[in-house]
């Protein structure tokens, strides 16, 4: 038999003026259907049940709440671009060379000012974490004295032994390189290089927020939900390069095409939200149902293209 398709649709019409001078040709148009036709069409009725058990005002909630994530998501994608960008990785550059150049001057003047001290290493980093700590523990047992404290009946923070002469001229000594400009310069680069690095690592590249807001998008089946992981994952990968001082950052995680999309589709949506009332649901439920018989028929002429084939040569004269 002839396949089954909805009366009074262009198909049907066809159907119907099937005669022996129909030519192969045209019954191999009429059936051609595209590819991905039977998931396009398992997919519009996953919609259609979808709304059929809804309502209008649940619907516009519906629409608003993947605008909303659209929305945010395109805000946290030119956050992540800023925060962990080019400009970011030049000043983090910048700082670590200045962090380094400020360093390498404060160890030429301890070495040149401490070439005879009985250890080696004065001014780097061990030492000046040593003599922080001592200074600490002098703010509590000598309140009322500055740091270092080398006035008579005074004794070293760290051994607790009484200061000999050489003792109290050596922290002397040390004091003054502490307070020295180019000591006071490689700390504060330091510092600078730490906060720039506390920085990048504090970027939330997947906060929960933002894994929510997939998560919406992802159940309403919405196309831009796929894009999402991997520009995260690139980020976060630029994240761990930024933070290795030995590793090149690369190149910027390119978001312009996403995050516009990103905006447009929010907009199109709230706008659909906006335009919902029990009308436009009737009429939307409508449209569903006509695309849904346009791709049935689709498929059952394709279903059918040989028994139709067989009709036209029954009606040919033998």
């Amino acid at each position: 038999s002839l396949p089954q398709v909805s009366p009074g649709s262009h198909d049907a019409e066809f159907l119907s003026r099937l005669s022996a001078s129909t030519s192969d040709a045209e019954i191999a148009v009429e059936c051609l259907v595209t590819d991905g036709v039977d998931d396009e069409l398992a997919e519009l009725r996953a919609e259609q049940a979808r709304i059929q058990a809804t309502n209008p005002d649940t619907e516009k909630a519906h629409l608003l709440a993947q605008s909303a994530a659209l929305e945010a998501l395109a805000n946290h994608l030119d956050r992540l671009s800023k925060n962990l960008g080019s400009e970011e990785a030049k000043a983090l550059a910048d700082a670590r060379e200045a962090a380094l150049t400020a360093r390498q001057a404060a160890d030429m003047a301890a070495q040149q000012g401490f070439d005879d001290e009985p250890l080696t290493g004065v001014g780097r980093t061990a030492w000046r974490k040593l003599w922080e700590s001592a200074s600490r523990f002098s703010t509590e047992a000598y309140g009322d004295h500055d740091f270092p404290h080398t006035d008579d009946g005074a004794v070293c923070v760290l051994c607790q032994q009484p200061l000999a002469p050489d003792g109290k001229s050596r922290l002397e000594r040390f004091a003054r390189y502490i307070e020295d400009d180019t000591a006071q310069k490689a700390q504060q680069a330091q510092r600078y290089l730490t906060n720039v690095e506390t920085t990048i690592r504090q970027v939330q590249v997947e906060p929960q927020g933002i894994l929510r807001h997939i998560a919406t998008l992802t159940a309403a089946q919405h196309p831009l939900a796929s894009t999402l992981d991997p520009l995260l994952s690139d980020f976060k990968a630029r994240q761990t390069r930024l933070l290795d001082a030995d590793t090149a950052d690369g190149a910027v995680v390119d978001t312009a095409e996403t995050v516009a999309a990103l905006r447009e589709a929010s907009a199109k949506l709230a706008a659909r939200a906006a335009t919902i009332s029990d009308d436009s649901f009737r009429a939307s439920l409508e449209d569903l149902a006509a695309k849904e018989r346009q791709l049935r028929d689709a498929i059952a002429m394709r279903e059918g293209k040989l028994d139709a084939f067989f009709f036209v040569g029954w009606l040919v004269p033998s």
